[in-house]
C-alpha cells in the first residue's frame, strides 16, 4: 500500500476496536522510527489511547511463545479471506519471503498474553 492508503487502513481499524482499546505500535530503532510513531500517534490516531512498543530480540525469538501457543492448540482465527495468505506466511517463517504477519501476531500474542496487564505505562515522547 502506498502511505496514505496505509495510513486509512489503520484509522479504520481503530475506529472499529471497542472503545478503550490500546493501540500498539512496534517502535522501529532509531529517529526514523519514532518519528513515524510521532505521526501516526499525533495525526493518524489523536484521540485514541496509542502505545509504542519497542522490539526485543530477533523477530524469530519474539515468535518462539507465539509458536508454543499454537503447537499447544490455544491459538484460533476468525474465517476469513486472509486466512490462506497468514497460515502460508506463519508456514514458512522464518525462510519465507515475508515475515510482517508473523511479527504483528507475535507482538499481539506477547501484549495479550501478559499477566498482570500494565496499564500504567508512560507514553512515548520524543
Amino acid at each position: 500500500w502506498l502511505p496514505a492508503e496505509n495510513e486509512r487502513a489503520i484509522a479504520r481499524c481503530a475506529r472499529e476496536d471497542p472503545e478503550g482499546t490500546v493501540i500498539y505500535i512496534e517502535l522501529e530503532p532509531g529517529a526514523s522510527g519514532k518519528a513515524n510513531f510521532d505521526h501516526l500517534a499525533r495525526n493518524v490516531l489523536s484521540g485514541y489511547h496509542v502505545r509504542s512498543l519497542p522490539p526485543t530480540g530477533s523477530k524469530e525469538v519474539r515468535a518462539a511463545p507465539l509458536s508454543a501457543a499454537v503447537a499447544n492448540g490455544i491459538i484460533s482465527i476468525v474465517k476469513a479471506d486472509w486466512n490462506r495468505a497468514l497460515l502460508d506466511e506463519l508456514n514458512a517463517f522464518p525462510q519465507g519471503v515475508h515475515d510482517d504477519q508473523v511479527d504483528a501476531l507475535a507482538h499481539a500474542y506477547a501484549t495479550l498474553s501478559q499477566r498482570p496487564p500494565q496499564p500504567n505505562w508512560e507514553p512515548f515522547t520524543l
